[in-house]
């Protein structure tokens, strides 16, 4: 829903691309087991050829063991371009700070664009002020 909206609203954002940035700390061996290699192909394929967005970077934070392993096997799910676009990071930020300014983190990736919170309150509002629209488009379909 936030892509769409960027997409609505930042010119930048069609013309560059995505930088998508996931904090895996919390993410349990129950929830990496639901990745299947059938499910990482439909999902990469999506981002692939059916999304409008370009995906600069995939930046993985905090990755639990085993996302290394897990993340080669779905690369061979996807196109030599997008392999080359997915990085692992563990506690040290700083080489993922040469590709992402802090200016654009929250805080608490060391970042200066406030809290994590300031910013899912934004999203939150944001998404929310477009209900209308998801409607009008939810009865297109």
């Amino acid at each position: 829903m936030i892509a769409e909206i960027l997409l609505l609203e930042d010119d930048n954002f069609t013309i560059c691309g995505e930088d998508l940035v996931t904090d895996l700390k919390d993410m349990g061996f129950g929830l990496l087991r639901q990745w299947t290699p059938a499910f990482a192909r439909k999902l990469f394929m999506c981002f692939e050829n059916a999304l409008t967005i370009r995906m600069a970077r995939i930046d993985l934070l905090n990755a639990p063991i085993g996302m290394k392993t897990a993340v080669a096997i779905f690369k061979l799910f996807l196109k030599e371009k997008l392999k080359k676009r997915i990085y692992i990071y563990n506690e040290d930020y700083e080489e993922m700070f040469k590709y992402i300014p802090k200016s654009l983190l929250p805080k608490e990736y060391g970042g200066t664009e406030g809290t994590l919170q300031d910013l899912t309150d934004h999203w939150k509002n944001k998404v929310e002020s477009y209900r209308s629209w998801y409607l009008r488009e939810n009865l297109k379909d």
